[in-house]
């Protein structure tokens, strides 16, 4: 059984801790499915209480961050500090009025209406799809991933996660699986999990996420079971052209362009 060999944890600059969020996370479940070309579908659910009006919550999703080395069998991979980037696209909120917007670090989901106040409970539901966030190696693929991120300045009382993919697992193979909870850099490890069926791994929390407070998991795949493909350049590039285009028309004596 192989150690997971990179371990990646989120770049976070806390330059000072912002006031407590106005509502508590009642539970928040991640859905993942991993498609066979490595892309990942993500289906967050929040469910919370507002403890005072606000106009709604936003949701930060880092698309970049930095390798960090870890654990007692890593070889060479990444230099430490590493920048990783991942691309985020088809980003949608259920039933909700949502804006976009992103930095260096971050995409920002900024869920609600400046027109309108909520408060007490709330559902959200936030979908959206992840390229280059597999790593691969010689012998095998993984996935290193923050399903609960530690920018939630608020207590999350219940936290699960399910990561599914397309075919079952070779009954050969052993994968290796863990969780860390708890702040950044932490590995403690309060939650259940489950990997029976060979095509799906679960987890929930025995704990609360208290303020700052995450959930991390990692997975690995045997070689070749997912396939390392291009991302597309439309994924890549917020904006692209093209540098040279060569279009040739052949005119016919009736006319007709061909």
């Amino acid at each position: 059984m192989k150690h997971l060999i990179l371990l990646i944890f989120l770049f976070i600059d806390i330059l000072y801790l912002p006031a407590q969020e106005a509502f508590v996370i009642n539970h928040y479940d991640v859905k993942m499915h991993i498609n066979r070309d490595a892309v990942i579908e993500v289906t967050e659910t929040i469910d919370l209480t507002f403890t005072e009006e606000r106009h709604g919550i936003i949701r930060s999703i880092p698309y970049k961050y930095y390798a960090s080395r870890g654990g007692e069998a890593l070889r060479p991979f990444r230099s430490e500090n590493d920048e990783i980037k991942i691309f985020l696209t088809n980003i949608d909120v259920e039933n909700w009025e949502y804006e976009l917007s992103k930095d260096d670090y971050y995409e920002y989901v900024k869920i609600g209406s400046a027109d309108e106040y909520v408060n007490g409970k709330q559902h959200y539901v936030i979908r959206y799809k992840v390229y280059n966030a597999i790593n691969f190696f010689e012998d095998h693929s993984e996935l290193y991933w923050n399903t609960i991120g530690q920018d939630w300045n608020t207590q999350i009382e219940n936290a699960s996660f399910d990561l599914t993919w397309d075919d079952n697992l070779p009954y050969a193979s052993q994968p290796v699986f863990f969780v860390a909870t708890g702040g950044y850099g932490s590995m403690a490890q309060n939650a259940d999990l489950k990997f029976t069926d060979r095509r799906s791994f679960s987890g929930k929390t025995n704990a609360v996420l208290q303020a700052n407070e995450g959930m991390t998991i990692g997975f690995t795949f045997p070689k070749d079971f997912l396939l390392q493909t291009p991302i597309p350049p439309s994924v890549m590039a917020e904006k692209f052209y093209f540098k040279n285009q060569e279009l040739n028309i052949k005119i016919l004596k009736n006319g007709v362009a061909k």
